[in-house]
């Protein structure tokens, strides 16, 4: 199993991509398109990974199955005016429209098809902005680890 640390969160899904209709023979047909800052991430985080983490992306193998966990730090996790005015604890925002963008700069980085990645599980937590991952080929070992991860499995 890996371990890689971003100290950046990748936009949400709603920012990171935008739905352009082209036109193909007589149909139209929606296309999923990088906004600016979905491509600035993807470009930044995937030139980073290689930078920093080139022993860990050797785990990454052609026709190899792998498992991400994502862990997402949000400096503002929880409403401070909860329970009198604010109706939830929690700030609304998904904690699953975030590891999408990530996980295409991780295959731009690896050279592997974000196919490939077969189990992916994702959580959010109060903290200084981060993105941290931990990734293992299912092909090759049993992650026991993930559940000695601290904080990981804190509801």
């Amino acid at each position: 199993m890996i371990y890689m640390k971003i100290d950046s969160l990748p936009p949400s899904v709603n920012h990171a991509y935008y739905d352009q209709v082209v036109r193909k023979g007589k149909d139209l047909i929606p296309v999923r398109r990088l906004t600016k800052e979905g491509k600035k991430y993807k470009t930044e985080t995937a030139s980073y990974l290689a930078r920093t983490y080139p022993q860990e992306m050797r785990i990454f193998c052609a026709d190899g199955s792998f498992g991400i966990i994502s862990r997402f730090s949000f400096l503002e996790l929880l409403n401070k005016t909860w329970p009198k005015k604010a109706k939830s604890r929690y700030k609304k925002f998904d904690t699953n429209n975030r590891p999408k963008l990530f996980e295409d700069a991780l295959a731009t980085a690896s050279g592997v098809d974000d196919s490939q990645f077969l189990f992916t599980g994702a959580c959010k937590q109060q903290g200084p902005p981060c993105t941290e991952v931990w990734i293992w080929n299912m092909d090759r070992e049993v992650p026991s680890e993930l559940f000695q991860i601290p904080g990981l499995w804190h509801l």
